[in-house]
């Protein structure tokens, strides 16, 4: 293997991320609403009632309600289907654009401070507790749910995927032949397989 062919392949993972990066941008950023589409095919927006809260992504809990990030906000919100309920939750720190949220095997909706540098936990009663993540500025982005009750996070800008459990014990782990400026994870999907050792 030459020299050049790795270089194009890095450039073309690098691309790679990019595109997967725009096209989840663009079906999962809404500004102003949050949208709920309908079996018939039909969009439903629902207003919010802070201008600019840049809704980010929604995730479905047990109860069938809807919690979703205000990224530009620093909120996480919480609806009914029927766009009924809505309630909005502050976080504690300001800045710190909440991005993707899920919910975890404890029943908590979780979710990633992107530039907080904090993963957060948010209760069905809106109680918010946060948790600093080891890796200076790792810009955590996506979550997932595995199949060992944990949830998983990316560190895109740490170079490394990090795994919390339901009790809040963390654990950043960097990833093969990662270096700080090469492969920035940002969806865990493997995770989401539990294809990764505990």
């Amino acid at each position: 293997m030459t020299v050049s062919s790795v270089a194009d392949r890095g450039n073309s993972r690098r691309n790679w991320l990019i595109a997967l990066s725009i096209l989840l941008a663009a079906m999962l950023v809404r500004t102003l609403s949050s949208v709920m589409l309908e079996t018939d095919g039909k969009f439903t927006e629902f207003p919010l009632p802070n201008p600019n809260s840049g809704p980010t992504t929604v995730s479905i809990a047990s109860d069938g309600a809807l919690w979703f990030t205000e990224s530009s906000g620093n909120r996480i919100g919480r609806m009914n289907p029927d766009g009924s309920g809505l309630k909005e939750f502050e976080l504690p720190h300001p800045g710190s654009a909440p991005r993707i949220i899920t919910i975890g095997s404890d029943g908590n909706m979780w979710f990633s401070e992107h530039l907080g540098n904090r993963m957060g936990r948010i209760t069905t009663a809106g109680v918010v507790t946060e948790f600093d993540i080891p890796t200076p500025s790792s810009q955590p982005r996506a979550t997932a749910l595995s199949r060992d009750g944990n949830v998983w996070f990316g560190e895109f800008a740490g170079g490394k995927i990090g795994r919390i459990t339901p009790a809040a014990v963390m654990r950043p782990m960097r990833l093969p032949r990662c270096s700080e400026n090469h492969m920035l994870p940002s969806a865990p999907i493997v995770m989401i397989r539990g294809a990764l050792p505990g």
